[in-house]
């Protein structure tokens, strides 16, 4: 939905081709890491594996360095990162970027009659479960979004299941290795 209906949405692969070019100003760069993540026996890439490979680069190019002048993004970034490690809490610079990149909702023009259709649909959705991290149903469909764990303990109806985070809540995005890991250990569903 997302892909079809707003401006700043992204297949996986195109999100993370987008953080790689704002890292690396060599137009090869993205593919170089790309073939990192590939898996000869699937012959498939592993966007999570993906994910992981660009979290670590961003870190190593947004890591504080006295006198050195960062691009505006980066700073954006650190001023939460910062924010958020000295308040104890463990925060991920690729998280944020997406969370800042997805956050503002920016539709498509074009679809602006198609989505006045659809948001009369609404009386008949109970729910919805997304992959997604925009807010793109909670806007159009007025749902309450539900993230992570949180949909066992609730009431379905209009709500949105956010199973792999929100740009709301930077910490809950799944996109690394690593977060898919914990997920299918963690979450019960």
């Amino acid at each position: 939905m997302s892909l079809r209906y707003l401006e700043n949405s992204f297949s996986w692969e195109n999100l993370l081709k987008n953080i790689s070019e704002k890292i690396s100003e060599n137009s090869f760069h993205f593919q170089d890491l790309k073939n990192k993540a590939y898996s000869k026996t699937s012959k498939t890439y592993d966007y999570a594996l993906l994910a992981s490979i660009i979290e670590q680069e961003l870190d190593e190019v947004a890591e504080y360095m006295p006198g050195t002048q960062k691009p505006e993004y980066i700073n954006e970034i650190n001023e939460i990162y910062y924010s958020s490690m000295q308040k104890g809490i463990h925060a991920s610079r690729l998280k944020i970027c997406i969370s800042n990149m997805l956050r503002d909702i920016q539709y498509r023009d074009s679809m602006k009659d198609e989505l006045d259709q659809i948001k009369k649909t609404r009386k008949n959705i109970a729910c919805i479960i997304t992959t997604n991290y925009d807010n793109l149903i909670e806007d159009v469909f007025r749902f309450n979004p539900l993230i992570g764990n949180n949909i066992l303990l609730s009431n379905p109806y209009g709500s949105v299941y956010k199973i792999h985070g929100s740009v709301e809540d930077h910490n809950s995005i799944v996109i690394t290795s690593e977060d898919y890991k914990e997920f299918n250990t963690k979450y019960d569903l």
